[in-house]
């Protein structure tokens, strides 16, 4: 037979119309009644007398249900939603100028990315409708997932293109990006848990990264190991550990590139003087740093249009120089203010964030976009090397889209729960 606890909770539970707000409701009720009934039992009831009195003050279970349903139900993000449909609508700009130039793969390159773009808005809003919190158990597998994708790209390599070394499935090429997103939520879910091992995160952090770099992809090496120090940073791990670990990764990080700057070739040795002298290898590896200074010196406030001077990688890496040639300063700075303010609201709902692991998943995700953001404009205005990292939705190709979008979308899940109490 039901007792009044039960039949109580089950009446304010009715009220409460979305599942994964439910055992929240539940977890704070019992508190509560326990909390009411230990008072009473302290003044002489019995325990039965006690439940039943705490039950009882607790009011109206409909009214209380209904109550708790505003406090508890899941909150959208529309701000954030607005930003993101705005930059994957400006996402087309780039484009829409290499159409000027009767481009021979405009058209495609416009299909595509429509494709693209699609995929994004499905992928950010799948992602902000799955509880966040049920991934937490789910480091380990998720780890050895993403060093999986990483070690079938090594073995069944199927193309390399400049050096970078992809799995060709069909038309579509895999690259050591594609884990980033499972090492992400594994490493999450590591930092997130007090009792993991300091010395056991940090030899899976090094080996998932040598594997990565292995790979000949530099810019996701950079990324991934500025995201992991960040999510390192803002861990549970005590703060000794934490020094030791920064002490530890700065020194690996300089012995490596000291050993990698040994290994260079010839022409990855010429790019760098390139960047560095440009005036003195303007007919090599120096032409295409004076050519975006240029390109950017002639766009001025309202850009060039009727300049038929196609730049190269004017719809990938380059893409901020094109916009800033093409539409001038006043949009290309409005197109980075709006990149921009995904930044400021994420620290704006950072500090609404009380639960460790949501906010593991938030400093991962939003490190990961502020450097390619970053990292991109910096490099088109020529204050840093030329490779291959993309301006945040921006750029061309499925990744840029796909990754930052899953980005948003962890974001958007976070916050959505930010109210519910969070279940181990």
């Amino acid at each position: 037979m039901e007792n009044k606890k039960d039949s109580f909770l089950n009446e304010v539970i009715k009220q409460i119309r979305v599942k994964e707000a439910r055992e929240s409701v539940s977890i704070e009720l019992n508190h509560h009644i326990n909390e009411i009934k230990e008072k009473w039992i302290k003044k002489g009831l019995s325990e039965a007398d006690a439940e039943n009195k705490a039950v009882k003050q607790m009011g109206d279970p409909i009214k209380l249900g209904q109550q708790l349903y505003k406090i508890y139900r899941p909150k959208i993000d529309w701000l954030m939603i607005i930003l993101l449909i705005l930059t994957l609508l400006i996402s087309f700009l780039p484009l829409l100028s290499l159409n000027s130039f009767d481009y021979t793969n405009g058209e495609y390159l416009m299909k595509r990315k429509i494709i693209f773009i699609l995929f994004g808005a499905i992928a950010a809003l799948g992602v902000m409708f799955i509880d966040y919190r049920k991934y937490k158990k789910l480091g380990w597998g998720f780890y050895i997932a993403g060093m999986a994708l990483l070690a079938a790209i090594f073995i069944l390599r199927g193309a390399i293109i400049n050096g970078q070394i992809y799995l060709a499935i069909g038309s579509l090429k895999i690259d050591s990006t594609f884990a980033v997103p499972f090492l992400f939520l594994g490493f999450s879910s590591f930092l997130s848990n007090s009792k993991m091992k300091t010395w056991l995160t940090a030899i899976l952090f090094f080996f998932s990264l040598l594997f990565i770099y292995s790979l000949a992809n530099n810019s996701t090496t950079f990324l991934y190991a500025i995201m992991i120090f960040m999510m390192f940073w803002h861990s549970k791990l005590r703060n000794r550990n934490i020094f030791i670990i920064i002490t530890v990764m700065i020194s690996l990080a300089g012995g490596i590139a000291l050993f990698i700057s040994q290994l260079l070739q010839g022409y990855q040795k010429e790019r760098i003087l390139g960047f560095l002298h440009p005036e003195e290898h303007a007919g090599e590896s120096g032409y295409l740093y004076l050519l975006i200074k240029r390109m950017i010196g002639e766009g001025g406030y309202f850009g060039k249009p009727e300049v038929k001077e196609l730049l190269p990688q004017a719809h990938t890496e380059l893409i901020f120089v094109n916009l800033i040639h093409y539409y001038g300063w006043i949009v290309a700075l409005i197109v980075i203010f709006i990149l921009s303010l995904f930044i400021l609201r994420v620290i704006l709902i950072s500090n609404k964030i009380n639960d460790t692991y949501g906010k593991l998943l938030i400093t991962g995700a939003i490190t990961f976009y502020t450097v390619q953001f970053i990292y991109s404009t910096a490099m088109n205005l020529g204050f840093l090397p030329i490779i291959g990292m993309s301006l945040p939705f921006m750029s061309y190709g499925l990744m840029p889209v796909l990754l930052n979008s899953i980005i948003i979308g962890v974001i958007l899940s976070v916050y959505r729960r930010k109210d519910l109490i969070t279940v181990n």
